[in-house]
């Protein structure tokens, strides 16, 4: 832990959309500075290589394989992390996929998609951990945001729709004057740029 701008020992971090890319690099820099880390994703093999490879660098990795799009298997998944005794303190919001066509040519299925995977999947999973930070007093969300949020583009429509719902719904959940709000209860949101 050379040179770190700060110490997550003794904190659980879950990832989702980990086994690969930006988000595991981002567990790999949550590992880094200590914390435990909780790797997500829907294809099993690969979510077995990375935790493997992490755990080999020395970090304490814990698996949780489901597809961030069915809400039964994140409540499955929480349900599972709650019997293991693993208590979520930080949730990193990143699963997310992008569709390029334009917008006269994309097929209804493909728009849910990515609104799915990239934005409802955000809000599933944040209530179930903000669900359990709540009562704990404590916990962060960060939900990835994107600058397409702001500088839309025809041919990636639904991910910028998606990406700007992020950042409605991270201002949502952290008003505290908003009854409701989960900031209002403790755990804190935020969103990040990152594409």
């Amino acid at each position: 832990m050379k040179g770190q701008l700060f110490d997550l020992t003794g904190r659980t971090a879950l990832v989702t959309g980990s086994s690969r890319g930006l988000g595991r690099a981002m567990a790999e820099g949550l590992a880094e500075a200590g914390a435990a880390i909780v790797l997500n994703g829907a294809d099993g093999d690969r979510l077995a290589k990375a935790a493997a490879e992490m755990r080999a660098a020395g970090y304490t990795v814990h698996e949780a394989r489901f597809d961030v799009t069915n809400e039964a298997d994140v409540l499955a998944a929480f349900a599972t992390l709650d019997a293991q005794n693993i208590a979520v303190d930080i949730l990193v919001n990143n699963a997310g996929i992008q569709f390029r066509r334009p917008m006269v040519d994309l097929e209804t299925a493909d728009w849910r998609r990515v609104i799915e995977t990239n934005l409802t999947s955000a809000f599933v999973i944040g209530r179930e951990a903000a669900k359990r930070m709540i009562p704990r007093g404590q916990g962060k969300i960060i939900n990835i945001g994107s600058l397409t949020s702001d500088l839309a583009r025809a041919t990636v429509a639904p991910y910028t729709v998606a990406k700007g719902g992020i950042k409605m719904l991270t201002r949502a959940t952290i008003r505290p004057s908003m009854p409701g709000s989960w900031a209002a209860r403790r755990p804190s949101a935020g969103a990040s740029p990152a594409s």
